[in-house]
């Protein structure tokens, strides 16, 4: 999966939830379309966290980047 997903642990807490620019998680058994549908990684619902997540910094959101 690449970016532009939120990451939340459930679907209550998805407001405000962080978007890293690329997510990786290994043995998925849901279909990518759902994860696309959904326009977000929850790991209560998908079973596990993402094994692997990356946010690129840079000057126009280094205070996000560094902040949060």
């Amino acid at each position: 999966m690449t970016g532009e997903f939120y990451l939340g642990d459930s679907p209550a807490n998805i407001t405000g939830s962080l978007r890293p620019d690329c997510i990786v998680a290994f043995g998925m058994t849901r279909p990518k379309q759902e994860i696309v549908a959904a326009n977000a990684y929850i790991s209560s619902e998908l079973g596990k966290p993402p094994d692997f997540a990356l946010e690129i910094g840079s000057k126009a959101t280094a205070h996000t980047d560094t902040g949060r």
